[in-house]
């Protein structure tokens, strides 16, 4: 936004000090979910053919990388003393996918769930508390793990599957998982329509900004229970809600 140009020095400023931090977490999701929010700002939403042009670079970069290292993707599985590079590979290896699916990890539950999960009660599902989910877990709740013949949750023992969407859905069934990606749409687009239609720099940039969280979120939902997670699931909501307030100011919904 061309109101926040004075102020790219102290920007550019926080975004190095946020990115190493964002690095130390040696969270893939959060990784991935920062990079998608990021495209769909910058290539998306602003075009910007620097940003098209800096990621062909570093993909260009990385394939060097593995070029010269040895380093074999395939292999890689989950260690304590990963580097931060090992950490980042590690995501595409076909050896942790195995194990994460012969260990019940997240690869078991994405392909459980659809197969018997969700068949054995495909509408309204299993009820709250009682698949996936932290509530299961902290409940220790296994009735329906037993009952269809599943390990509890990943790892057979904590109940959670990792996977808030899959979680989602086997506690609400199609029905209700169905109305949840409603609202979680209708907010994304109605942050995109007020990004488009507002004449406020502040609205702009919260609105863009908050839709481009929405869709790190939803990725990161996909890995974890972070749809759960106390601070998180809370700002989720609260700043649709501020660029909704925003919006009704301008008359624009």
């Amino acid at each position: 936004e061309p109101k926040w140009k004075d102020y790219r020095t102290q920007l550019s400023i926080l975004l190095v000090l946020a990115l190493p931090a964002l690095a130390l977490t040696y969270s893939r999701s959060a990784w991935f979910g920062f990079v998608l929010g990021f495209f769909f700002i910058s290539v998306w939403a602003m075009r910007d053919r620097r940003v098209i042009v800096a990621t062909s670079l570093a993909v260009g970069s990385i394939a060097l990388y593995l070029a010269f290292t040895g380093l074999v993707v395939n292999r890689l599985i989950d260690v304590s003393d990963q580097s931060i590079s090992e950490r980042f590979f590690e995501a595409f290896s076909y050896a942790r996918w195995q194990g994460e699916y012969s260990g019940f990890g997240r690869v078991y539950w994405m392909l459980l769930t659809p197969l018997e999960v969700i068949p054995a009660s495909p509408i309204f599902g299993h009820g709250p508390a009682t698949f996936g989910g932290g509530a299961v877990a902290a409940l220790g709740n296994s009735e329906v793990y037993d009952e269809l013949g599943l390990p509890f949750g990943v790892y057979g023992t904590e109940g959670y599957i990792d996977n808030n969407w899959f979680s989602l859905w086997g506690e609400t069934g199609t029905l209700g998982f169905g109305l949840y990606l409603w609202i979680y749409i209708a907010l994304f687009l109605t942050c995109i329509r007020v990004w488009r239609k507002s004449k406020d720099p502040l609205t702009r940039a919260l609105a863009i900004g908050t839709a481009a969280t929405m869709i790190s979120i939803a990725f990161n939902a996909v890995l974890g229970t972070n749809l759960e997670v106390r601070t998180l699931a809370s700002y989720l909501w609260v700043f649709p809600a501020i660029v909704i307030v925003q919006a009704d100011r301008e008359n624009l919904l």
